[in-house]
């Protein structure tokens, strides 16, 4: 059994504002349970009923959907220690996921009953619940900027949304992103070629150079935008 210092977990945006008292009895009423995940096998898969909270603590997730055609589309690039996984469902027990989390690497995650967390408020833990809205404010926002990227009507429209997504989070016109150029596609719900067809064109145009994941965008490309917009 791997061992985690459990303590560091107090960081967690799940346990903000919590003492470290606080943090060890919350801890102890949740009884987490700490479980590997091999790199690509699934840690929650759509359609089953959602009995846990994911808490990750080492490793990287993807976030994806599968279409009745069977198609998988990739919902977010990917989950950090930072995360909550399936935080949306976590205060409705039952509920039907209506996506999957598979790990992308080999992953370490403390699953937590979501029974358990009905009970916080009536054992003074209302803070934590207050955390838990905050995290799935906080996700349901990231599901509203992807929906923002897919808004684009053209292929390329959407590619200027994701990378003007990443200039905001990276501050810097150069910068590398997680995805390989399938996963890319799938993120953007286009086709791989016509995404290559599209990078090498707006290449050709002046407003970025690439090479794999690795983009520069041009000071040409950053004025399509209002630097005051909030992603």
């Amino acid at each position: 059994m791997r061992i985690f210092d459990e303590s560091r977990l107090i960081e967690h945006p799940l346990f903000q504002n919590l003492s470290k008292e606080q943090f060890a009895l919350v801890w102890n009423f949740l009884e987490p349970q700490m479980r590997a995940h091999p790199r690509s096998t699934l840690i929650f898969r759509q359609g089953d009923e959602a009995s846990n909270l994911g808490l990750l603590v080492e490793g990287q997730l993807r976030i994806e959907r599968t279409i009745p055609c069977g198609k998988r589309i990739l919902l977010q690039e990917e989950a950090s220690p930072d995360d909550l996984l399936c935080a949306s469902f976590a205060a409705v027990p039952g509920q039907q996921l209506t996506y999957s989390v598979r790990a992308h690497t080999d992953c370490f995650v403390y699953h937590i009953d979501c029974r358990r967390l009905l009970y916080l408020g009536e054992h003074g833990y209302s803070r934590l619940l207050l955390n838990l809205l905050t995290i799935i404010n906080s996700e349901s926002r990231s599901f509203a900027r992807r929906s923002t990227i897919l808004s684009g009507g053209s292929v390329r429209d959407r590619i200027s949304l994701y990378l003007y997504k990443q200039y905001l989070a990276h501050q810097t016109l150069n910068f590398t992103i997680s995805l390989n150029r399938e996963e890319l596609a799938s993120f953007l719900c286009v086709d791989r070629s016509a995404l290559s067809k599209e990078l090498s064109l707006m290449q050709r145009d002046g407003l970025l150079s690439y090479h794999k994941n690795e983009f520069h965008l041009s000071e040409c490309w950053l004025e399509q935008y209002d630097s005051t917009w909030a992603f």
